[in-house]
Parts: structure tokens; C-alpha cells; sequence
């Protein structure tokens, strides 16, 4: 399939979420109950006037949060790990990387952040009650330093999300879900990491 083809296609997918959804306008304060979920689908990335795009694997445990970044044929590109301990990325080959901050060590990788620190509670519906946020006029979420747009189906119950979108400065970043489920995820406690030589 050509390049052209799976770009045309990825938008596609775009405008025909954007007919089957609308805005969840409602921000809640982020408690301290764990929320697990298990879901996959699109990620466009437009950074520097480029567009990057890809899909994921995204699943939030207990204890671990995993995605996998894949390219639009499929193979992996890598694996990004957040657990107790800080944040891991696997790449391609094997190689691993770690940061207490996943926007700091995905700037230094990809070239633009990925706030894997607060992804999966603005995915959710919540804001971090630790830190300052704003809900805008239309119902988005700024908080730090984003401003977050959700969507969710108009269609079946429950209610599934759709798309999360995520801007700054010049960065934009669209999820495009196929499915979300919040049943529990039974996963592994910590991230694995490579023994250091």
C-alpha cells in the first residue's frame, strides 16, 4: 500500500469520527481511586510544519501504564513505560532510555513532548487537583501548558471515547481511538528494565 494511500485513509478515519462524536464538556478533579483501561487506535502528530502518524497500543494497570507506538504498516517503533519508578522507552532495536519525566525523555527522543504524565487521567475526563488548570468556554482543559480537547461518541452505550487531542505552541496531538475499555488489565508491577553492565 502506498504511503499517499495510508495517509488517506488516516484522514478519512478523521472526518468519520468527527461525524459520530461530540465534545465531552465535563472536567472532574482527579481522585485518588486507579482507573485501568485497555484501547488502540490512531496518533497524528503535527510538530515543526511536519506531520508524523502512526497507531498505538495504549493499557493503563494498577501499577503500569504501556504504549506502543507503531508505524502505519504495523512494526513497532517503540514502547513507552511509565510505572512508580519513572519512565522507560524501548526503541526499534532494543535500545532502552529512562527519565522520571516522560515529556522530557520524548522531547530528547522524538523531538516534541508526550505527556505520558498526565495522558491517561485528561483521557479520563480529569484534571490533575495538584496543579493549576483552566476549563475554556467551549469545554476544553488547559493545564500544564496543554490545552486538551475530548470527544466522545454519540452513539451505543457506554459512551466510548473517540478523540483526545492535545496542542502547544506549535505542537498538536490527535488520538483516534477504535476502542476504549475500562475493565481491569491485568499487567506486570513495574517496567522492565535492562540490567545496567
Amino acid at each position: 500500500m502506498k504511503i499517499s494511500k495510508i495517509i488517506c485513509s488516516f484522514f478519512l478515519l478523521l472526518m468519520l469520527n468527527a461525524c459520530i462524536s461530540t465534545q465531552n464538556t465535563t472536567w472532574q478533579a482527579y481522585s485518588s481511586s486507579v482507573n485501568t483501561f485497555n484501547t488502540d487506535g490512531r496518533l497524528a502528530v503535527q510538530a515543526d510544519g511536519k506531520g508524523h502518524y502512526a497507531s498505538f497500543d495504549w493499557s493503563h494497570g494498577q501499577q503500569v501504564q504501556i504504549m506502543d507506538i507503531n508505524t502505519p504498516l504495523g512494526n513497532t517503533v517503540g514502547r513507552l513505560c511509565k510505572d512508580a519508578q519513572g519512565v522507560v522507552i524501548t526503541d526499534a532495536h532494543g535500545h532502552q532510555f529512562q527519565a522520571e519525566s516522560s515529556s522530557i525523555l520524548t522531547q530528547q527522543l522524538l523531538g516534541f513532548p508526550v505527556p505520558l504524565d498526565s495522558l491517561d487521567l485528561w483521557a479520563l475526563g480529569y484534571y490533575r487537583a495538584d496543579e493549576n488548570h483552566r476549563i475554556t468556554p467551549d469545554g476544553d482543559l488547559e493545564q500544564s501548558g496543554w490545552r486538551i480537547h475530548r470527544e466522545i461518541t454519540k452513539q451505543g452505550e457506554p459512551k466510548m471515547l473517540s478523540l483526545l487531542s492535545l496542542s502547544k505552541e506549535a505542537l498538536l496531538i490527535k488520538l483516534v481511538f477504535q476502542q476504549f475499555s475500562q475493565a481491569d488489565y491485568h499487567q506486570e508491577n513495574q517496567c522492565f528494565r535492562q540490567p545496567e553492565i
